[in-house]
Parts: C-alpha cells; sequence; structure tokens
C-alpha cells in the first residue's frame, strides 16, 4: 500500500527539498508502486503551484499535513468505455459516481492537478470545469448514489 495518496499535500527531503527552493510543497497526482512491493521505491509524481512536476520515490518525501480541497468534475467518456475508465479510476484510488440518468459520462473528485493526469485514462474525451455542487434531490437516482460520498 502507498505511503502516500493522490490529493495529499507533501514536500520534498533533504538536498532535493533544498534544490527546489527550501520547502518546495506540491501535491500528489499519480501513484506507480514499485513492481516488487518495496513501499519506499513506490514513485509519486508531484504537482507544484507553479506548474512544475516531479516523479520521485517515497523516500523523498514527507507528509505535510495539509489536504488539498477536491472538487467534483465531470468526465465525458467515449462510447462503450465507462467500464474500462471505471476499472482505473478505482485503482487509482479516486471517489467516482457513475450516474444512472446520463451516459457516457462519470463524475469524479480531483484536486485541480489531477485534470491532466486523469484525462490520459483510456475512454476519457474530455473534463468539464468542476460542477459548483452535485445536485441531489430526494428522488433523483444521483441521490442514492451519491449518499454517504463527501
Amino acid at each position: 500500500m502507498p505511503q502516500f495518496k493522490i490529493g495529499e499535500r507533501v514536500a520534498l527531503n533533504g538536498l532535493l527539498g533544498k534544490l527546489h527552493g527550501g520547502g518546495a510543497m506540491g501535491t500528489v497526482v499519480f501513484i506507480a508502486p514499485d513492481r516488487h512491493g518495496m513501499e519506499v521505491f513506490d514513485e509519486y509524481e508531484v504537482a507544484f503551484e507553479d506548474s512544475r512536476q516531479l516523479r520521485v520515490r517515497s523516500f523523498q518525501l514527507t507528509n505535510s499535513e495539509t489536504h488539498v480541497k477536491r472538487l467534483w468534475y465531470v468526465l465525458h467518456i467515449r462510447s462503450g468505455f465507462v467500464p474500462v475508465t471505471v476499472k482505473k479510476l478505482r485503482q487509482l484510488e479516486l471517489e467516482f459516481m457513475v450516474p444512472t440518468h446520463a451516459p457516457n459520462v462519470i463524475f469524479a473528485k480531483l484536486i485541480p492537478e489531477q485534470r491532466t493526469s486523469v484525462s490520459f485514462i483510456v475512454g476519457v474525451m474530455a473534463i468539464s470545469e468542476p460542477a459548483s455542487e452535485l445536485v441531489r434531490s430526494e428522488n433523483s437516482p444521483m441521490s442514492r448514489r451519491a449518499s454517504g460520498i463527501d
């Protein structure tokens, strides 16, 4: 199991941190587990506010304890690719909902820096701007699927 999760705020350690401006803070946007199961060698892609992205190992990071707010985005999915996309979103441990009222759409809760990584998932054609608030009425199928999420 990875040491850090997607969306978690992290800081670069030691010399790497000094090379990138002291307290270089970023957000984990992608995780590539070590193929031999050694967590210390898991790779993390970290996005910084100045648009830089670095791929580092877990021993090069520390937890910053401040979490980024995730927003709901609409993923527009190619026809017939919803199951494939859902499988990948589960592997990435992302929070999402597949609405019963709209085909080829998935709602995913992401940090803004994750949009680029998610846009490369097979089947994702486009990502809409964040939904201001998912409408949940007592009678809608969405409210039944969304209960307990937040």
